[in-house]
């Protein structure tokens, strides 16, 4: 195949072993599990260089494969083909290469691509070592470049192309939306025009449309960081349905849905969601990992507007006296909107603000601070939800701006009184 003269000789000689390692253990296909164990081998190259260098030894890694890996057919000798997985990862490592500046494919480059997939045998064990994108860049800074493939042997690997060049996707490109997000649109207009024609149980019929209308713009605000990473390289955001719009789809759903929902319940206050898995490796610049990390508050920015112009413009007092449950009902998604899109845009580990600044930030502070990623909605509790500085600077700067926005405070206890139809209304 084309482009196999980019890889250096080291990480021709790593696909050759992984090939070996996929007969050897009976597989049908090249997996990256395989490629692990010949980049593990090839001692040559800059991969082993830097396991050993974070004192890595190579059996702990093929014992960890040998004892997890699920025997297979096997396939015809010579003739093993790369799973569409391994081919994924040798794209993602090409554009590890291209992404730092690279004019070949070496064995560092297929160890980021390996960690670049986010799930499956080889990631685990990689990430169960802690061995992270940064450190293997940390070290790579300091090693020479491997000497690149001098010439195609006869016995060349044909199964192996790699990407020259880079075309912007179209919307034709696009998934189809998903019909359980059409659904839940349908629904929450349905809920919509029943609460404003005051038909069925006005609290039952608010809750279902703030629901619905809070739903959707947390699968708008995913769909917001899925499109971008998807533009901008990484194209596993498709394949995972991100792009669809479904909800169900999402590989975090207590992080997206539920817990905000949760928090929407008890209080009224909007959280944003976790939901989507985004390659950041596989993104072709600083500036668009950081519109990647932008596109969700940008969307759920959108949405806030959308919601607050029928109060900016008075359309709403024009109309409240004749339906006031449903003004008020749009009133409480649009507070939701601004709350979730500030707490969102905060610079803390996890949440969009950081991500937006965290491509420009020292490789050593970015190692400390991951460390307490987990640890995001403990330091929004301690910081907004007690009597602290921050918190009464954040909710006078979310009264503000429903002040500029001409939108009623009132309006919004009273739309979240008709929400928790649960409880005797106020």
């Amino acid at each position: 195949m084309a482009n196999l003269d980019r890889l250096t000789q080291a990480a021709y000689r790593a696909l050759q072993l992984a090939q070996d390692e996929a007969l050897r253990l009976n597989s049908g296909d090249v997996e990256p599990e395989h490629l692990l164990l010949g980049l593990v081998r090839e001692e040559t190259g800059n991969a082993a260089t830097i396991l050993q260098a974070l004192n890595i030894e190579p059996d702990l890694i093929r014992k960890r494969i040998e004892r997890s890996i699920q025997p297979g057919k096997g396939g015809a000798l010579g003739k093993l083909n790369l799973a569409p997985r391994a081919r994924h990862v040798i794209e993602s490592a090409a554009d590890e290469a291209r992404r730092l500046g690279h004019s070949h494919l070496g064995t560092e480059h297929l160890l980021l691509g390996l960690l670049g997939e986010d799930d499956g045998l080889a990631y685990e064990i990689l990430n169960g070592l802690r061995i992270s994108p940064m450190t293997i860049q940390a070290q790579m800074e300091a090693m020479p470049r491997e000497a690149p493939l001098a010439s195609l042997p006869s016995t060349a690997i044909p199964v192996i192309s790699l990407p020259t060049s880079f075309r912007w996707p179209t919307l034709t490109d696009l998934p189809v939306i998903s019909p359980v997000f059409v659904g839940i649109v349908l629904v929450t207009g349905a809920a919509g025009c029943l609460s404003y024609l005051r038909v069925l149980n006005p609290r039952f019929t608010s809750f279902l449309f703030v629901l619905g209308g809070w739903i959707i713009s947390l699968c708008l605000h995913e769909f917001g960081h899925a499109v971008v990473a998807y533009w901008g390289g990484d194209r596993s955001v498709a394949d995972k349905g991100y792009l669809t719009l479904n909800p169900l789809k999402y590989t975090q759903s207590m992080l997206s849905i539920i817990i905000p929902l949760v928090f929407l319940a008890l209080g009224g206050i909007g959280l944003p969601g976790g939901a989507v898995y985004i390659n950041p490796r596989a993104i072709r610049s600083h500036g668009l990992r950081s519109l990647m990390s932008a596109a969700g508050p940008i969307a759920t920015g959108f949405c806030a507007l959308v919601l607050l112009v029928p109060f900016f413009t008075g359309l709403a007092y024009a109309d409240i006296f004749e339906h006031f449950e449903f003004w008020s009902s749009i009133a409480l998604l649009a507070f939701l909107e601004i709350t979730a899109l500030f707490f969102n845009l905060l610079p803390i580990p996890g949440l969009d603000g950081f991500g937006i600044i965290e491509s420009f930030l020292p490789i050593g502070f970015l190692e400390v601070v991951r460390r307490f990623g987990s640890l995001t909605y403990i330091l929004i509790f301690l910081l907004l939800f007690n009597r602290t500085p921050v918190s009464q600077g954040f909710w006078m700067m979310i009264g503000r701006i429903l002040l500029l926005a001409n939108l009623d405070l009132s309006l919004v206890g009273v739309g979240l009184n008709l929400f928790q139809f649960w409880t005797p209304m106020e």
